[in-house]
């Protein structure tokens, strides 16, 4: 499935970008929740989401729903920002060992600053120790 975002801050000109949405086998399924998405929504072109009116949902909207979910299921959304979309998919991708090249397509990053955005989790970081003295000892 592919999703054609219009235009966003990291598409300076203006000339929008095309996002392919992929089919998965496990319990997050991108294509079918935004299938079912799709035959619920009044309207069939414009922004992705939107009111049930069809007016667009704002980035303050977006916001409050996305930490009303998180509060639903047992985190605590004062923990997730704006960001913090991309920062998952940044750390998600290099724990998947994914390339440079191919992290920097998926957020739509022309630099290595997606780089910051890659959070190193606690598990990483013990096992450094062990790699250090067993190369040292070599």
């Amino acid at each position: 499935m592919t999703v054609h975002i219009k235009e966003s801050k990291t598409d300076p000109f203006r000339l929008g970008h095309t996002i392919t949405v992929g089919v998965t086998d496990s319990e997050v399924r991108p294509v079918q929740a935004l299938k079912t998405y799709f035959l619920r929504r009044p309207i069939t072109s414009g922004p992705l989401f939107i009111h049930a009116s069809g007016k667009p949902l704002t980035k303050q909207t977006l916001t409050i729903k996305t930490r009303q979910l998180l509060t639903q299921t047992g985190f605590n959304a004062a923990d997730y920002a704006g960001h913090s979309c991309r920062i998952g998919e940044a750390t998600t991708a290099a724990e998947a060992k994914l390339p440079s090249w191919l992290i920097k397509t998926l957020g739509r990053w022309s630099s290595d600053c997606y780089e910051r955005y890659i959070k190193t989790p606690p598990s990483t970081l013990s096992g450094v120790s062990a790699m250090l003295v067993n190369t040292a000892n070599h």
